[in-house]
C-alpha cells in the first residue's frame, strides 16, 4: 500500500510539472499574439503608429511583455491569461519603478488579459485606480476595453 502511495505521488508530481510547462508555453503564445495585434488597437485608440511591441527587461524595474517608446511617450504592456489581484499589484509596482527611472517620459500602461477568475473584478478596480488601461483579449485583433 505504501509503495502504491509513493508511486501515485511521483506520478502526480510529474503531471504537475507537465501542466506547469504547458501553462508557460500557452502564456508565451498569448503574449506573442497580443504583441502582434495590440499595435492596431494602439493606433486606433491612442493615435500612435507602433510597428512592433517588444518584450523588455529593464534593470531595477522588471519585465514588460510589451514595450515601446515613441518620442516622449512610453507604452508598457502586461499580458495575463487570467487576471488576479497579485498580477495587478505586481504590474503597478513595476510601473512605479519605471516612472522613477523614466521621469521625463509620459507612460501609458496597458494590461491585456483573456480569462476571468473570481478576483478579476477586484484586480480591475485596483488597476483603474492607477489609470491602467485594462483590455480583455478575445483573440486576434479583438480587444475590449474594460472599465
Amino acid at each position: 500500500m505504501r509503495k502504491d502511495q509513493e508511486d501515485a505521488w511521483v506520478t502526480i508530481r510529474h503531471l504537475m510539472s507537465d501542466v506547469g510547462g504547458i501553462s508557460r508555453s500557452l502564456g508565451k503564445l498569448l503574449e506573442r499574439d497580443v504583441r502582434h495585434y495590440l499595435p492596431m488597437w494602439i493606433k486606433g485608440k491612442l493615435g500612435f503608429n507602433v510597428d512592433k511591441l517588444r518584450r523588455v527587461v529593464i534593470e531595477n524595474v522588471g519585465e514588460f511583455d510589451g514595450y515601446v517608446e515613441v518620442d516622449d511617450w512610453i507604452i508598457a504592456v502586461e499580458v495575463k491569461a487570467t487576471l488576479r489581484i497579485r498580477d495587478a499589484n505586481d504590474f503597478i509596482n513595476r510601473l512605479a519603478r519605471l516612472r522613477v527611472i523614466k521621469a521625463n517620459k509620459r507612460i501609458t500602461a496597458v494590461l491585456a488579459y483573456v480569462n476571468d477568475v473570481k478576483e478579476t473584478a477586484e484586480a480591475i478596480k485596483v488597476l483603474r485606480t492607477y489609470n491602467v488601461i485594462v483590455l480583455r483579449h478575445h483573440g486576434e485583433d479583438d480587444f475590449e476595453e474594460v472599465t
